[in-house]
């Protein structure tokens, strides 16, 4: 019988001042039911528990790069890049977690479709501060082709690419807000790409969403890119935001979670939390 192909997954995970919600993280990793990973875990200059309890990790296929100083999300994930050996690239922030099959049904779909260079997911948002739970990006699996300039139509975080495809590829060490669309709009330039209907990312949004820090990034995003769809999303958490307050803002992303998948989003939340693992 033909031994099954092993194909190695380069997690990328920038963190600053990621503790303690770095474990739930890392123990989601730890549940995947796909196994050959690595994690390439860069610390940037955190100055809480972050950097001991890192030296503390016992498994092995957490690699971790340590910066002297804060140098930025940016700075922190083309160090993250520079690391991979994986054949395949996949992306974690440290206070989000992954549905224990994300990784293995990524891997499924890369290596049965051989011209796609590029595989996203829905995305589950929450915050330990409100009861308000979103789903985005949760599209139809169709197969497209990706020009530069366009909106990037996916959430970032659920990606998994090809690192062959990436080689040339880096993240602008100058931008603090968006580095990661700047770099996924100059990777998928005329390349395939799909998004699954599958929701298999946990985003912990809503606790650290603020209306000046989306005006911020808006204003930021708009300077560098010039585009009507930016000043309008910056125009709006100028004018609009602070008057409608961040509940209906939050509203406005994506569709509200249908019963199933808060269900399995508590199931899975609680597992990771009760974890020994880490």
């Amino acid at each position: 019988m033909q031994e099954e192909r092993k194909t190695l997954v380069s997690v990328l995970m920038p963190v600053y001042n990621g503790f303690p919600g770095i474990k739930l993280s890392l123990n989601s990793l730890l549940l995947q039911t796909y196994t050959d990973w690595e994690c390439i875990i860069v610390n940037d200059g955190s100055t809480d528990r972050t950097k001991s309890f890192l030296e503390d990790l016992k498994d092995t296929r957490f690699k971790v790069v340590h910066l002297n100083e804060n140098k930025g999300r940016g700075y922190a994930r083309q160090v993250a890049l520079e690391h991979v050996s994986g054949e395949y690239i996949a992306y974690l922030d440290a206070d989000d977690w992954y549905d224990p099959n994300k990784l293995a049904i990524q891997v499924t779909y890369l290596n049965e479709h051989s011209d796609i260079d590029l595989i996203a997911t829905g995305i589950f948002s929450y915050g330990t501060k409100t009861s308000l739970q979103r789903v985005r990006e949760q599209k139809n699996n169709r197969v497209l082709i990706y020009a530069l300039g366009n909106v990037v139509p996916f959430s970032c975080a659920t990606a998994m690419i090809r690192s062959r495809t990436a080689v040339g590829i880096s993240y602008n060490l100058n931008i603090n807000y968006g580095e990661d669309v700047d770099f996924f709009a100059r990777y998928l330039d005329r390349k395939k790409y799909s998004i699954l209907s599958n929701v298999l990312y946990y985003y912990s949004e809503f606790d650290s969403m603020s209306i000046e820090k989306m005006r911020k990034a808006y204003f930021e995003i708009f300077t560098r890119d010039r585009r009507i769809s930016s000043f309008l999303k910056y125009m709006y958490y100028l004018l609009l935001a602070p008057m409608l307050g961040l509940e209906f803002t939050i509203k406005r992303r994506g569709r509200k979670a249908v019963n199933e998948e808060k269900k399995r989003f508590q199931e899975l939340y609680s597992r990771l939390f009760k974890s020994k693992m880490i």
